[in-house]
C-alpha cells in the first residue's frame, strides 16, 4: 500500500516539475462597445433637453443603442471619457439624464 502513495507522489512531482507553462492571455485587440457609436442628429426629440441641462459644446454625443423602444446616448468629455448618459423611451417620451459620477439628474416626460 505504501508502494503506491510513492508512486503517486513521485508521479505528482514530475507532473508539477513540467518545463511546459500554461498562460492564458487576453486578445490584444479589445473593442469598446462606444466604437461601434454613431453621431448624434440636432434633429432627435430630447436634443434640445440634453443641450439645455448640459453645455453640449465641450462634448461628443454617440448614439449606443436605438431601437423602436429607446434610444441611448452616451456624452464624452474631451478627454474621450463618459461622463452623462441618456436615455430616452419613445413609448412614454420619458427622457432620463443621467450624470454617471452624480446619478440622475433628470427624469421628466417630455413634448
Amino acid at each position: 500500500m505504501s508502494i503506491y502513495i510513492v508512486i503517486i507522489l513521485v508521479t505528482g512531482l514530475l507532473i508539477g516539475c513540467n518545463d511546459k507553462q500554461v498562460s492564458i492571455e487576453e486578445p490584444a485587440n479589445t473593442t469598446n462597445n462606444t466604437a461601434d457609436t454613431v453621431p448624434v442628429n440636432k434633429d432627435l426629440k430630447e436634443y434640445s433637453i440634453l443641450e439645455e441641462k448640459v453645455n453640449l459644446a465641450n462634448y461628443k454625443l454617440n448614439i449606443v443603442d436605438d431601437n423602436p423602444y429607446k434610444r441611448v446616448i452616451l456624452i464624452e468629455n474631451t478627454d474621450n471619457k463618459n461622463e452623462y448618459k441618456s436615455i430616452f423611451i419613445k413609448e412614454t417620451n420619458r427622457l432620463k439624464l443621467i450624470r454617471l459620477r452624480d446619478g440622475i439628474m433628470y427624469n421628466k416626460v417630455i413634448s
